[in-house]
């Protein structure tokens, strides 16, 4: 017996006053929580059920108005009970990214998402909410992460002392590279299952509740470089070179040299994909879900890609190739 589902439709029906004929579940992400579409008298809403100690749905609300007062498109809070994880939030409908894109309108959808990602950096005060920061010790300790729970469980590799070395090395290089980076609110999630196509061409941010203070350019590749969805070299180059310039335009302390600025995200988004393929293998070994082991390699082609102009990944691609 699902005794969360139980107390979810008693607290629609008694506090938010709603039937709960027609409340059926959504695809959500890597996660602990769970979503439901409930549709009543030709209306409809999403509903959150984030099982407290697993999910922090005190975050998701104190970052919600930040954004709103932002002028970023969130689903609005409309019923909540914080102390047992429910939210009742605004539909936004099924128009996610991840269903549009084209070669045909990729640049104009991810533009609009590249804007808004100014507008997250521009979060500072958040009342109620302390942001966490992805410092160079939490970046580094997810990269070790990645070792237990890929290549050890996943993988069932044993490391060696000389793979030790050279995981040492590699790990050093990349998140010093991001730490770095000018500092500013991440969302931490961003990609193309997350954003969606509102009406008026809006658009609508989703799962923002893990933001946090991290390197500048960790956004952007989430995105330009989704495990998701991939794009031509050649599209992702000329977002790079776009992005640098919304960033200098907007008086971001970032690199003026293109050649700088590349390296910089190319090395963000190694750390970032080493992050997506340890959560994917997770949610395997931990929690019994394979769901996600279908986009490791795209993260993994990410990187094995980037050693033609960045030679010294390729003791660690090496290793990972083993």
């Amino acid at each position: 017996m699902d005794q969360r589902l139980i107390e979810l439709t008693a607290w629609l029906k008694d506090e938010c006053q709603l039937s709960v004929d027609n409340l059926k579940p959504i695809a959500g992400g890597a996660s602990f929580r769970r979503y439901f579409r409930l549709v009543s008298e030709n209306h409809s809403w999403v509903v959150m059920d984030a099982p407290p100690g697993r999910e922090n749905v005190a975050d998701f609300i104190a970052i919600s108005k930040a954004f709103v007062s932002l002028g970023l498109r969130v689903p609005k809070i409309l019923c909540q009970k914080e102390s047992s994880g429910f939210l009742l939030l605004e539909d936004f409908g099924d128009n996610l990214y991840i269903n549009l894109l084209t070669n045909d309108n990729v640049d104009n959808l991810y533009n609009k998402a590249f804007d808004a990602i100014l507008k997250i950096q521009a979060c500072k005060d958040m009342s109620a909410w302390s942001p966490p920061h992805l410092n160079y010790d939490f970046m580094l300790a997810e990269l070790y992460d990645f070792v237990e729970w890929y290549l050890v469980r996943h993988l069932q590799r044993a490391i060696s002392q000389r793979d030790k070395i050279i995981l040492d090395e590699a790990f050093e290089l990349i998140v010093n590279q991001a730490a770095n980076q000018i500092q500013v609110c991440i969302h931490r999630d961003y990609h193309s299952q997350n954003l969606m196509l509102l009406k008026n061409d809006e658009l609508g941010i989703l799962d923002f509740q893990n933001a946090m203070l991290g390197p500048i350019t960790y956004d952007f590749v989430s995105l330009a470089k989704d495990c998701y969805i991939t794009w031509s070299n050649e599209k992702i180059h000329a977002w790079i070179i776009a992005f640098q310039k919304k960033l200098l335009d907007y008086g971001a302390p970032v690199p003026h040299k293109k050649e700088q600025f590349i390296r910089d995200v190319e090395m963000m988004g190694v750390q970032r994909h080493l992050k997506a393929i340890l959560t994917f293998s997770r949610k395997k070994h931990r929690d019994n879900d394979g769901a996600y082991l279908q986009f490791i390699p795209v993260a993994l082609n990410y990187i094995n890609n980037l050693t033609k102009n960045y030679p010294e990944l390729i003791p660690l691609v090496k290793l990972i190739q083993k």
